[in-house]
Parts: C-alpha cells; structure tokens; sequence
C-alpha cells in the first residue's frame, strides 16, 4: 500500500491528468498477479473535466524485473485497445517517475475474475465454448495490426528478420544453459522447432501470453484481457498454438482452448473475424514450442531460493510441471512427425 504523501502525490497526477478541478484517491486494496510492482485498484472521486465522477481504476507500477517499461507497455496497451481488444482502457501515462518514485500508468478497471480454478469449475461445456469463441474473436481484432503497417507508438517492437526463429530458439538455449542439470529433452526439443520453423506469410502483433489467469469473465462474458508486456511480432498461430497447448489446460485435457472450450469454437471464433482459414498445423507446432517454454520456465521456478519453507516446496512443486512438459513434448512431436508421413 502507499504511503499517504504518495496518495497526495497520485491525487495530484490524477487531477491534472483527468482535467479536473479536484481528485480524491483512496487506495482499496492490492491486485493479486504482479509481485514485483505497485499494483493496486484505487477510487477516484473526481469534481470537474471528462470524467468527473466516482471511477474505480487500477494503478499498474513498473516491474523492476521485466525488459518492457511502462512507457512501452502504455503504447502496446495503446494500440491493442484501439484495434478492439477486450482489454482495460490506458488512460493516463507517468513514465519518469517524478510522483511515485517510479513510473506507472493508470488503467480502467475490468471486472469479473480470473481465478483459473473459478473460471474452470463455473463454466458449463456449453459456456466454455462461448468463451473460447469469445477469445478466438479476440486474437483476430489483435492480429489485424500487422507488422507491414506498423503504428508509430509500437515502432519500438523488434522487427523480425529471416533468422527470426533461430533467436527465438537461441534465447531458449540461453536459458537452459542457466540451469544447473542437463536438460536432453528440451535441448532436443528445440532443435526439432528450429528444423521446423513454419514460414510465416504476414507477421502480426501477438499477445504471446493469453492464457488462464491473464484474462477476466463473468461466467461466459469475457471483461478483459491483461497482461500484454510480452506482446511482440509473431506468427498469429502462435497465440491460438499457446492457448491451446496441453500445458495450458488446467488439469481439463478434453477442453482444448485454455481448459475452458473447445478447439473448434476458439477456430470459429477466430474466423468469424479474421476471415482467414486457421492452419491447424501450425498452430500445433506453436503448442510445441508452448511446452518448452513452459517447461523451462517451470524449471527456473524450481531453481529460485525459497524464504521459507513453505516457499521452497511451491518452487520444487512448480519445478514438477517440467515433467508435464517433457511428456507434452515426446507425445507431440511424435505425433506432429507421424501426422507428417
């Protein structure tokens, strides 16, 4: 929580940002998900401007261990909006710092949960599927920014080149060599997605993160979608391919978008909008990849030191989930290769 100078502070920001002739900012609670930054809902009781009014925001700090600042972030934020995306309104930017002591930006907040274990005990087959529709809907409003016609505020994005995928691969390889036991698995896994790199025809803004827990619903009613730091240029399958990898579902195998619908209504959802055919092979070599990512981020949990411990054995539990992903990655590969011949 702030400290009440810091309250005076944000009020004053919020005024001058809202074009008001007065904002009172009351901090009401913490918002779960992002440990290493301020990351709080507030209300504002606003007199005059715009948005005079009681509005309930939520106030998004910097990360101190993520590569994106919040400057990049807002203008990712920006420009995902804009296309359409379900996501919360970017509404006002600090990016140096001066009123917090580090920068941030004040968002509209979504309702809703997106409490995994919630969403998936809730939502009936029939809504699940609605909401997999739903997110299809989405990755398409997403996708139709594209890499050829580049808005100005993302002209920071890395533009992808020919060997695009031999650095995705490469960044992998980097972190493997951080881990302290050998790792034949994964290794060859990542040898196996760089000989079958997918030629990608046209490169679109991805969110590359979409899974449970980064969107929010009411039932089936998608609110909104987070978590866009990673967003990037990218194979449009690769979001479909990283929803509905096996490592994304939650314990719910049969429900193949997320653990929350079905493949076909995430497709169907997907061209409703988009209006292109969605290669399924492609977005079955995106799921591959999903599971090394996955299992090497389950990996670098296990190896991070536990406070206590209680700590300790979450870290060794999540480091479990890397056998998930060896398994995912013998069975798929295996069957992708077959599917081949």
């Amino acid at each position: 929580m702030l400290p009440r100078q810091s309250v005076k502070a944000l009020s004053g920001f919020v005024r001058a940002a809202a074009q008001a002739d007065r904002a009172d900012i009351t901090i009401e609670r913490a918002l779960p998900g992002d440990a290493g930054r301020a990351h709080c809902l507030i209300a504002a009781d606003i007199v005059g401007g715009p948005l005079a009014g009681r509005r309930t925001l939520v106030l998004r700090g910097q990360s101190d261990d993520r590569e994106t600042t919040s400057a990049e972030e807002f203008a990712i934020r920006q420009v995902a909006f804009g296309a359409g995306l379900t996501t919360p309104e970017p509404l006002w930017l600090e990016p140096n710092g001066d009123v917090l002591g580090n920068p941030f930006m004040i968002l509209r907040f979504a309702g809703g949960t997106a409490d995994a274990a919630v969403l998936q005990e809730e939502l009936s087959v029939e809504e699940g599927d609605r909401l997999a529709y739903r997110l299809g809907q989405e990755l398409a409003r997403l996708h139709a920014v594209r890499l050829e016609q580049t808005p100005a505020g993302i002209a920071f994005l890395p533009r992808p080149d020919a060997d695009w995928m031999q650095q995705r691969t490469a960044v992998w390889r980097a972190a493997l060599d951080g881990i302290a036991t050998p790792q034949p698995c994964f290794e060859w896994a990542i040898n196996w997605l760089a000989d079958h790199a997918p030629k990608v025809e046209r490169f679109a803004l991805c969110h590359r993160d979409l899974r449970l827990g980064n969107f929010a619903a009411e039932g089936e009613k998608l609110t909104g979608i987070f978590d866009l730091e990673l967003a990037g240029w990218s194979d449009p399958m690769e979001d479909l391919g990283w929803l509905t990898a096996r490592g994304a579902r939650r314990g719910l195998p049969d429900r193949e978008a997320g653990g929350i619908g079905s493949r076909e209504a995430l497709y169907d959802g997907y061209r409703e909008i988009a209006g292109d055919e969605v290669d399924d092979r492609r977005v079955r070599y995106w799921e591959i990849a999903a599971a090394v990512r996955q299992g090497i981020a389950a990996l670098q949990r296990a190896a991070q030191p536990g406070g206590d411990v209680e700590q300790g054995l979450a870290a060794r539990l999540d480091g479990l989930q890397s056998l998930e992903a060896e398994y995912d990655l013998l069975f798929e590969i295996e069957q992708f290769s077959a599917e081949a011949a």
